[in-house]
C-alpha cells in the first residue's frame, strides 16, 4: 500500500480503540470525564450502573467496565486496592454521592501502565477479547459475572461483589460479551486490521505491475523521440516505417482496398471493404530500397521521386495502379532549401508525421 494509506488506517484503527476505551475517536486519557467515560452521570447506585439488564452506565466504554471491577465501595471496602494498590486511596463508589470523577478516573486509566512496544495485531486484539470472555464466570441459572462475585449484587464490598452483572444469561447461549457495546468497536478495529493483511500483498504486486508498465512505456516515448528527432534532423535518407510502425499503419487504413494498397499493406479480404489489413513485408523493403535509390550521387541524375523536383503536378502523377508514390512537402532540417517545396516518396511525409504523433501520445498519457 502507499505510505500515506497505510499510515491512514493505522489512524482510523487507533481511532476505533480509543473510541472503545473512553467514548469519542477524540477523547484521550488526559481529555475525558465522568460523563464521556458512562455516556451520563453514573447517579445511580453502584448495583445498577454495572448490570447489563437494565443496561447500567457502566457497560458503555472499556474504561466504565474497568470502574465497576476494580473501584471499591464505601462500605466494608476492600484494603489496599482493588486492581492495585495505586487504587487504595480513592473514595468509595456507592451512588450519586460518591461516584468516579474525572480525577480519579484518569488516575484508574494511567494505573494499567503504558502501551508496551509490542504492535497492535488483528490476532493480539481477538487474543485479548477471548481472554476477556474467559474471565466471565457464573453459575447454570441466573447470572454471569465479570470481576469478583461473592453473594447478593455488584455493590463494592468486600462481602458481595465489585463487578459487573451478566443479567439472565446463564444457562443461555449468547455470548455476554454482545452485552458490552464497546467490545464490538475493539472487533471493528480487529477487522480494519485483518482487511489490511489481505490487501497489502496485492496492493504490492499491483505496485509491482505498474511499476514495470511505466518502464516499458518510458521505454517506448525515448525510442519513438529518438526517431522523430532522426527525421526532424535531416537524415540523408528518407525515413522508413520499421515493420512494427508499418504494422500500426496498416490498421489505421482499413476503410477499403485501394486505402490499405496505398499505404503499402497486403489486402486480407475477400471483398474490397473487409479485412484484415497486414503488412507487407515486401513493401517495407521496397521502401527502403526506393528510398535509398530516390537519392542522386555525384555526377548521375536523380531517379525517383526526387527526379520530379518542385513540378507538383508531375509529382502528383507518379503512381502504380491507383497508389500515389510520392507527395509534395518542405525538405528536412539541415537541407539549405529545406522550406521549398520538393517531391518525396509518399512514406517519408506518412513516417515523419506518424512518428512524431506516436511520442506526443505516449507523452500525454505518462505525463
Amino acid at each position: 500500500l502507499p505510505e500515506n494509506a497505510a499510515k491512514a488506517a493505522a489512524t482510523a484503527v487507533a481511532k476505533k480503540l480509543q473510541d472503545a476505551a473512553f467514548s469519542g475517536e477524540g477523547t484521550t486519557i488526559t481529555t475525558l470525564t465522568d460523563i464521556t467515560t458512562f455516556g451520563a452521570a453514573p447517579t445511580n447506585n453502584r448495583e445498577a450502573e454495572c448490570k447489563t439488564q437494565p443496561a447500567g452506565k457502566g457497560t458503555h466504554t472499556a474504561l466504565a467496565a474497568l470502574a465497576c471491577v476494580c473501584w471499591q465501595g464505601n462500605t466494608n471496602a476492600v484494603t489496599n486496592g482493588v486492581c492495585n494498590k495505586a487504587m487504595a486511596t480513592q473514595t468509595g463508589w456507592s451512588g450519586n454521592d460518591n461516584k468516579p470523577d474525572k480525577a480519579n478516573l484518569i488516575k484508574l486509566a494511567k494505573s494499567c501502565g503504558p502501551a508496551g512496544k509490542q504492535k497492535v495485531t488483528a490476532a493480539r486484539i481477538r487474543a485479548a477479547i477471548t481472554s476477556l470472555r474467559n474471565l466471565i464466570t457464573g453459575h447454570d441459572i441466573g447470572n454471569h459475572y465479570l470481576g469478583t462475585f461473592i453473594t447478593g449484587g455488584c455493590s463494592g464490598s468486600s462481602d458481595s461483589g465489585i463487578c459487573i452483572e451478566f443479567t439472565n444469561l446463564a444457562g443461555g447461549t449468547e455470548d455476554p460479551l454482545n452485552k458490552l457495546p464497546w467490545i464490538s468497536k475493539v472487533e471493528a478495529a480487529a477487522e480494519e486490521l485483518e482487511k489490511l493483511t489481505q490487501v497489502s500483498p496485492k496492493a504490492q504486486a499491483i505496485n509491482i505491475q505498474l511499476a514495470a508498465a511505466e518502464t516499458e512505456a518510458n521505454q517506448a516515448v525515448k525510442q519513438a523521440a529518438a526517431e522523430a528527432e532522426e527525421i526532424t534532423k535531416g537524415n540523408s535518407k528518407p525515413s522508413v516505417a520499421t515493420p512494427a510502425l508499418s504494422k500500426t499503419i496498416c490498421e489505421a487504413h482499413n476503410k477499403s482496398k485501394t486505402e490499405c494498397l496505398g499505404a503499402q499493406c497486403k489486402w486480407g479480404g475477400k471483398n474490397d471493404d473487409d479485412g484484415p489489413r497486414i503488412v507487407d513485408e515486401s513493401k517495407v523493403a521496397e521502401q527502403a530500397t526506393q528510398a535509398g535509390a530516390g537519392e542522386k550521387k555525384d555526377g548521375a541524375a536523380s531517379t525517383g521521386c526526387v527526379k520530379h523536383g518542385t513540378d507538383k503536378t508531375a509529382c502528383e502523377k507518379d503512381k502504380t495502379g491507383d497508389k500515389k508514390n510520392c507527395a509534395c512537402g518542405k525538405g528536412k532540417e539541415g537541407e539549405g532549401d529545406k522550406d521549398t517545396e520538393k517531391c518525396h516518396s509518399s512514406s517519408f511525409l506518412v513516417n515523419k508525421t506518424f512518428f512524431l504523433m506516436v511520442s506526443a501520445a505516449f507523452a500525454a498519457l505518462l505525463f
